[in-house]
């Protein structure tokens, strides 16, 4: 990602003093479907649906919301309505949809009236704002009750211009009832020249917004869109050997004995964290799997149950030492920090090992839950 880049003259300004999501989200739509960043399915159009820029901007605000729990601001109403969405959804509990099934949900029909106060909020504070740094004298001392008003007016006077005169990177039009909007020519050929420098520009700056108002979230440059597919395939083996060898291991919610059948659980929501690393790991019923889903356990029923079998396994993975590249591997997925490995911090103490954990898993429960994890979850058969 090029975090040093900025575009050229107005645009730069674009995405700056921004004390709300809007326009981040208005631009990523707006790219997205004008297929700039995603692939056309049809040759590209200048012409956009505006209701399909607006539906992009929500796919583009679901993953940091929804799946991340991410705040976008106190000022920010947006995810007030997404929430929304997610209950009128028909979408599985705890599914995170590709862009395309929740663009399908989305047109279902089924949260229309939701939809539509999301379009009128996005109308009304973005899709004229976001033209402000190319009309900057037109703006001048005009208050903000009357400034869409100004903006609609030099965006229909640039319109009737001549292309190589027209200065808007946008401008709007009706066909067949529907408002659509039309990109410039000049804009339409910097955007695809400099797509990739484009989109890492704002990633960048929407990673920075996401930041300020969540400074206790770990990762969230990798948080701004759907997270691509896990492998677990080593995590799975180390505990399917462990639990062969030591068949008295339990799961910590159920207190049952684990054979074959189990699923792999992340103590602290992975949503949060959003890395597998095998400290974190642990297996589980598939029933309490389900019903933990990304909760924060009680730790006073389970944080000592989960540091001992977290430390049974870093103590047993001395049988893999035949096979040094998958020790090493192993090994990696133990990393907590900058030269802190929980299983070379074992081998020298236990004592040690065991404090580590605790003091990070503490930290990072105390961190998630300020993060709006609901907590305290114990399992009920």
């Amino acid at each position: 990602m090029n975090a040093g880049y900025t575009p050229p003259g107005p645009f730069a300004q674009a995405l700056s003093r921004t004390t709300t999501s809007y326009k981040f989200l208005f631009l990523k739509g707006l790219l997205d479907a004008s297929g700039i960043t995603t692939p056309a399915t049809e040759p590209f159009s200048a012409g956009i649906s505006i209701r399909e820029v607006y539906l992009r901007a929500i796919a583009t605000a679901w993953y940091p919301i929804v799946t991340f729990r991410l705040s976008l601001g106190s000022q920010d109403r947006i995810s007030e309505q997404v929430k929304k969405l997610q209950s009128a959804l028909s979408l599985e509990p705890g599914q995170i949809p590709t862009v395309d099934e929740l663009l399908e949900e989305l047109n279902a029909g089924s949260a229309n009236a939701i939809l539509e106060q999301i379009s009128q909020h996005l109308d009304r504070y973005v899709r004229f704002r976001f033209l402000s740094p190319w009309l900057q004298d037109e703006l001048r001392n005009i208050p903000d009750s009357k400034r869409n008003k100004v903006i609609r007016a030099a965006v229909e006077e640039d319109y009737r211009r001549p292309t190589r005169e027209q200065r808007l990177p946008y401008h709007f039009f009706q066909e067949r009832g529907e408002e659509r909007i039309v990109l410039q020519s000049g804009f339409v050929r910097y955007l695809r020249n400099n797509a990739v420098l484009v989109y890492d520009w704002w990633r960048w700056n929407f990673a920075r917004y996401l930041q300020d108002r969540n400074p206790l979230c770990p990762g969230i440059i990798n948080k701004l869109e759907r997270p691509e597919k896990r492998d677990l395939t080593l995590h799975r083996m180390v505990w399917t050997q462990r639990i062969s060898q030591t068949p008295s291991i339990r799961c910590i919610y159920s207190g049952q004995y684990l054979g074959e059948s189990f699923d792999l659980d992340h103590f602290i929501p992975w949503s949060y964290l959003f890395h597998d690393r095998l400290w974190n790991v642990h297996p589980c019923l598939p029933t309490a799997n389900r019903s933990k889903s990304d909760k924060l356990p009680s730790l006073e029923k389970y944080l000592d149950a989960f540091i001992e079998i977290q430390l049974s396994s870093v103590q047993s993975v001395a049988i893999l030492r035949d096979s040094h590249s998958r020790r090493q591997a192993i090994e990696a997925q133990y990393e907590m920090g900058p030269d802190l490995n929980l299983m070379r911090l074992y081998e020298q103490s236990e004592f040690s090992a065991r404090r580590i954990l605790q003091e990070n898993i503490l930290r990072l429960w105390e961190g998630a839950e300020q993060q709006g994890y609901a907590k305290n979850w114990y399992y009920a058969a």
